[in-house]
């Protein structure tokens, strides 16, 4: 089982989301990472598929699961996730160049036809209507 978690919408700590506290409080911050994909503004909160292209990256923060913890905490982030995402593995960069083996909760639906997250940070929301 891998031992990291990637996490780019609500569940980063600068979101000041009720929810990411849980993480905070099980997990150790290891630093900024990227993910090859395209991230969605659906209002409330963001929503990541994977890409082919290169250039379509995601920017989250990359967390080490701590043993013994692990298995209770992806259940409990699966209840909070629901059914609209799905828990997969993903190779992440780290900003240090290393790639990691990470847990990230991607969008289990067609991507959705409302805006791309330009430069694919949550927090730096440059949004932007898909192209036609």
């Amino acid at each position: 089982m891998a031992d990291h978690l990637f996490v780019y919408g609500t569940l980063r700590h600068d979101t000041g989301h009720p929810a990411a506290g849980l993480l905070e409080r099980r997990a150790r911050a290891v630093g900024f990472g990227l993910l090859r994909g395209r991230l969605y503004d659906l209002g409330a909160y963001p929503a990541a598929v994977r890409s082919a292209e290169p250039e379509h990256r995601v920017r989250g923060i990359v967390y080490r699961l701590e043993p013994g913890l692990c298995e209770v905490l992806l259940t409990d982030l699966d209840a909070y996730e629901g059914a609209e995402y799905r828990r997969e593995l993903a190779a992440v960069r780290l900003e240090s160049g290393e790639t990691v083996s990470a847990w990230v909760y991607l969008y289990a639906r067609p991507p959705p036809p409302g805006r791309v997250i330009a430069g694919g940070d949550y927090r730096r929301r440059d949004v932007r209507l898909p192209e036609r």
